[in-house]
Protein backbone atom coordinates (compact mmCIF):
# COMPACT_ATOMS: atom_id res chain seq x y z
CA UNK A 1 0.00 0.00 0.00
CA UNK A 2 2.96 2.20 1.07
CA UNK A 3 4.37 1.90 -2.72
CA UNK A 4 1.72 3.04 -4.29
CA UNK A 5 0.77 5.92 -2.27
CA UNK A 6 4.30 7.21 -2.17
CA UNK A 7 4.39 9.27 -5.39
CA UNK A 8 1.03 10.80 -4.80
CA UNK A 9 2.52 11.75 -1.17
CA UNK A 10 5.70 12.92 -2.61
CA UNK A 11 3.91 15.55 -4.93
CA UNK A 12 1.82 16.69 -2.20
CA UNK A 13 4.53 17.55 0.03
CA UNK A 14 6.40 19.04 -2.65
CA UNK A 15 3.57 21.12 -4.01
CA UNK A 16 2.47 22.38 -0.69
CA UNK A 17 6.13 23.40 0.05
CA UNK A 18 6.04 25.03 -3.43
CA UNK A 19 2.86 26.79 -2.15
CA UNK A 20 4.12 27.95 1.20
CA UNK A 21 7.30 29.08 -0.05
CA UNK A 22 7.61 29.84 -3.69
CA UNK A 23 5.60 33.27 -3.39
CA UNK A 24 7.04 34.89 -0.35
CA UNK A 25 10.50 34.43 -2.04
CA UNK A 26 9.16 35.81 -4.96
CA UNK A 27 7.83 38.57 -2.71
CA UNK A 28 11.59 39.05 -0.72
CA UNK A 29 13.38 39.46 -3.93
CA UNK A 30 11.41 40.81 -6.70
CA UNK A 31 10.29 43.86 -3.77
CA UNK A 32 11.46 46.23 -5.44
CA UNK A 33 9.81 45.58 -8.90
CA UNK A 34 5.98 46.97 -9.33
CA UNK A 35 3.37 44.31 -8.09
CA UNK A 36 2.31 43.62 -12.01
CA UNK A 37 6.29 42.89 -12.67
CA UNK A 38 5.52 40.36 -9.46
CA UNK A 39 2.73 39.03 -9.99
CA UNK A 40 4.21 38.09 -13.86
CA UNK A 41 7.17 36.39 -11.73
CA UNK A 42 4.61 34.57 -9.59
CA UNK A 43 2.73 33.26 -13.10
CA UNK A 44 5.88 32.15 -14.22
CA UNK A 45 6.46 30.45 -11.32
CA UNK A 46 3.33 28.73 -11.94
CA UNK A 47 4.40 27.40 -14.80
CA UNK A 48 7.65 26.72 -14.09
CA UNK A 49 6.11 23.94 -11.31
CA UNK A 50 3.01 22.51 -13.65
CA UNK A 51 6.42 21.85 -16.02
CA UNK A 52 8.35 20.01 -13.57
CA UNK A 53 5.36 18.39 -12.29
CA UNK A 54 4.57 17.26 -15.51
CA UNK A 55 8.02 16.20 -16.74
CA UNK A 56 8.65 14.15 -13.29
CA UNK A 57 4.98 12.41 -13.58
CA UNK A 58 5.65 11.28 -17.21
CA UNK A 59 9.12 10.17 -15.83
CA UNK A 60 7.85 8.25 -13.29
CA UNK A 61 4.72 6.47 -15.26
CA UNK A 62 7.57 5.48 -18.29
CA UNK A 63 9.73 3.71 -15.11
CA UNK A 64 6.51 2.05 -13.76
CA UNK A 65 5.50 1.08 -17.26
CA UNK A 66 8.63 -0.46 -18.38
CA UNK A 67 8.42 -2.21 -14.83
CA UNK A 68 5.15 -3.81 -15.09
CA UNK A 69 6.06 -4.71 -19.31
CA UNK A 70 9.15 -6.63 -17.85
CA UNK A 71 7.37 -8.35 -15.69
CA UNK A 72 4.83 -9.31 -17.65
CA UNK A 73 7.49 -10.40 -20.23
CA UNK A 74 8.84 -12.92 -17.40
CA UNK A 75 5.52 -14.15 -16.55
CA UNK A 76 4.82 -14.80 -20.27
CA UNK A 77 8.94 -16.36 -20.78
CA UNK A 78 8.25 -18.42 -17.22
CA UNK A 79 4.86 -20.00 -18.88
CA UNK A 80 5.99 -20.95 -22.31
CA UNK A 81 8.98 -22.21 -21.60
CA UNK A 82 8.05 -24.42 -18.49
CA UNK A 83 8.95 -27.99 -19.68
CA UNK A 84 5.59 -29.29 -18.12
CA UNK A 85 2.54 -28.77 -20.50
CA UNK A 86 0.62 -25.62 -19.18
CA UNK A 87 -2.76 -23.89 -20.12
CA UNK A 88 -4.96 -22.04 -19.40
CA UNK A 89 -8.64 -22.26 -20.14
CA UNK A 90 -11.99 -20.57 -19.06
CA UNK A 91 -15.31 -21.12 -17.62
CA UNK A 92 -16.62 -23.04 -20.58
CA UNK A 93 -13.43 -25.43 -20.95
CA UNK A 94 -12.01 -23.66 -23.98
CA UNK A 95 -8.29 -23.68 -24.22
CA UNK A 96 -6.99 -20.30 -24.22
CA UNK A 97 -3.54 -20.00 -24.06
CA UNK A 98 -1.02 -22.64 -24.14
CA UNK A 99 2.51 -23.43 -23.77
CA UNK A 100 5.42 -24.56 -25.96
CA UNK A 101 5.38 -27.92 -24.12
CA UNK A 102 1.71 -28.66 -24.38
CA UNK A 103 1.69 -28.02 -28.15
CA UNK A 104 4.96 -30.33 -28.72
CA UNK A 105 3.13 -33.26 -25.96
CA UNK A 106 0.28 -33.39 -27.36
CA UNK A 107 0.96 -32.71 -30.86
CA UNK A 108 -1.92 -29.98 -32.13
CA UNK A 109 -0.91 -26.74 -33.40
CA UNK A 110 -1.55 -23.90 -31.30
CA UNK A 111 -3.75 -22.84 -33.46
CA UNK A 112 -6.25 -26.42 -33.10
CA UNK A 113 -5.68 -26.22 -29.68
CA UNK A 114 -7.13 -22.78 -28.83
CA UNK A 115 -10.04 -23.49 -30.86
CA UNK A 116 -10.53 -26.77 -28.67
CA UNK A 117 -12.32 -27.21 -25.41
CA UNK A 118 -10.73 -29.57 -22.69
CA UNK A 119 -12.89 -32.42 -22.67
CA UNK A 120 -11.67 -33.35 -26.54
CA UNK A 121 -8.00 -34.13 -25.02
CA UNK A 122 -9.60 -36.25 -22.23
CA UNK A 123 -9.99 -39.81 -22.88
CA UNK A 124 -12.93 -42.31 -22.23
CA UNK A 125 -11.45 -45.31 -21.61
CA UNK A 126 -11.61 -46.57 -17.79
CA UNK A 127 -8.36 -48.57 -16.88
CA UNK A 128 -8.60 -50.94 -14.12
CA UNK A 129 -6.63 -50.58 -11.50
CA UNK A 130 -6.28 -46.88 -12.10
CA UNK A 131 -9.63 -46.01 -12.92
CA UNK A 132 -12.94 -46.97 -11.76
CA UNK A 133 -16.02 -45.99 -10.84
CA UNK A 134 -15.66 -46.31 -7.14
CA UNK A 135 -12.29 -44.63 -7.49
CA UNK A 136 -10.59 -42.40 -9.27
CA UNK A 137 -7.87 -40.06 -8.27
CA UNK A 138 -8.55 -36.71 -8.33
CA UNK A 139 -6.21 -35.06 -10.94
CA UNK A 140 -5.09 -38.24 -12.67
CA UNK A 141 -6.30 -38.40 -15.94
CA UNK A 142 -5.81 -40.11 -19.74
CA UNK A 143 -5.46 -37.84 -22.24
CA UNK A 144 -5.36 -38.09 -25.88
CA UNK A 145 -2.55 -36.67 -28.56
CA UNK A 146 -3.49 -35.60 -31.72
CA UNK A 147 -2.16 -38.75 -33.47
CA UNK A 148 -4.82 -40.37 -31.21
CA UNK A 149 -2.27 -42.22 -29.06
CA UNK A 150 -2.82 -41.90 -25.11
CA UNK A 151 -1.09 -41.42 -22.34
CA UNK A 152 -1.88 -40.73 -18.48
CA UNK A 153 -1.21 -37.62 -16.50
CA UNK A 154 -1.36 -35.66 -13.21
CA UNK A 155 -2.91 -32.24 -13.61
CA UNK A 156 -3.21 -29.53 -11.13
CA UNK A 157 -5.13 -26.69 -11.53
CA UNK A 158 -5.02 -23.23 -10.49
CA UNK A 159 -7.84 -20.80 -10.62
CA UNK A 160 -6.36 -17.48 -12.21
CA UNK A 161 -7.44 -14.32 -13.99
CA UNK A 162 -6.81 -13.97 -17.79
CA UNK A 163 -7.76 -11.42 -19.97
CA UNK A 164 -10.43 -10.04 -17.22
CA UNK A 165 -12.08 -13.66 -17.23
CA UNK A 166 -12.16 -16.34 -14.69
CA UNK A 167 -10.28 -19.01 -15.97
CA UNK A 168 -7.71 -21.80 -14.87
CA UNK A 169 -4.25 -22.76 -15.53
CA UNK A 170 -3.60 -25.89 -15.59
CA UNK A 171 -0.25 -28.09 -15.28
CA UNK A 172 -0.37 -31.61 -16.67
CA UNK A 173 2.74 -34.46 -15.94
CA UNK A 174 2.91 -37.65 -17.98
CA UNK A 175 2.98 -40.15 -15.14
CA UNK A 176 2.53 -43.10 -17.51
CA UNK A 177 6.03 -45.01 -16.68
CA UNK A 178 5.30 -44.77 -12.96
CA UNK A 179 1.43 -46.27 -13.34
CA UNK A 180 2.51 -48.90 -15.82
CA UNK A 181 5.90 -50.01 -14.10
Amino acid sequence: MFKSAKIPIFFLIIGIAWALFSNPIITLFMRHLAPLEQDSYRSLNDLIFVIIISYVLYYKIKKQQHELTRSEEEYRQLFESNPNPLWIHNESSRFVKVNNAAVEKYGYSRKRFLKMHTPQINSATVHPGIFSEEFQMPGIREHIKFTGETFIVSTVSYPVLFNDEQCNLVMATDITMLIKN
